[in-house]
């Protein structure tokens, strides 16, 4: 599963001192993530009772990162046209685990 955005509510007129600049910013967003599972299971039935046990594995490599822009705005239209990475605000790679034992 992946997901590239450049996402228009967060985009905002820039200000110094509390006054527009002219300028526009914003974010783009980067993130990625696959999961691999096993999930085992077994069920029993003991009389007027279900007996279910088993367990669960699950690994998933995360990928995210995050970029400040600045956004280009025409004037006239007032359509935002482009816009350029600035800096890198956020970057990580992580791995999630989960195991599980039920009964």
């Amino acid at each position: 599963n992946t997901t590239e955005q450049n996402p228009s509510y967060n985009i905002k007129t820039d200000k110094k001192d509390g006054v527009a600049t002219g300028t526009y910013s914003g974010q783009t967003t980067y993130n990625s993530f696959q999961s691999y599972g096993v999930n085992l299971q077994h069920s029993a039935t003991l009389g007027q009772f279900k007996l279910v046990v088993g367990s669960m594995a699950e690994h998933s490599p995360t990928q995210g990162r995050t970029y400040d822009i600045e956004v280009f705005r025409d004037p006239v239209t007032r359509i935002y046209t482009s816009f350029k990475q600035r800096k890198l605000l956020r970057d990580f790679d992580v791995d999630v685990d989960n195991e599980a034992i039920y009964a």
